[in-house]
């Protein structure tokens, strides 16, 4: 088992990924939405720069929701006591 002090910074690490993957998420989603509406606002990040085109947008939107499901399938296993799992990168490793 983890130190109590690990849990704590594993949650904080869970929390700032899920933010960081639903700000990606919601930007893919946008620049699809522009693409989809004709919209030049929409298909930029920033503006005057170059356009996302919208198989990247698809392709960061299903890599985000990948990663989602990643660290909460993760918190899930280790909130349930199953042995052998760990939310870090180093846990990702196909077994």
């Amino acid at each position: 088992m983890h130190s109590p002090e690990r849990e704590v910074i594993d949650l904080e690490r869970n929390s700032i990924a899920r933010i960081l993957t639903g700000i990606v998420l919601l930007t893919s989603i946008a620049v699809m939405a522009g693409w989809l509406l004709g919209t030049g606002v929409l298909k930029s990040i920033l503006p005057d720069q170059v356009i996302m085109k919208f198989i990247t947008a698809i392709c960061s939107a299903l890599t985000s929701w990948m990663m989602y499901s990643i660290i909460s399938s993760a918190e899930v296993e280790r909130d349930a006591g199953i042995e052998g799992t760990d939310s870090s990168a180093e846990g990702l490793t196909i077994r």
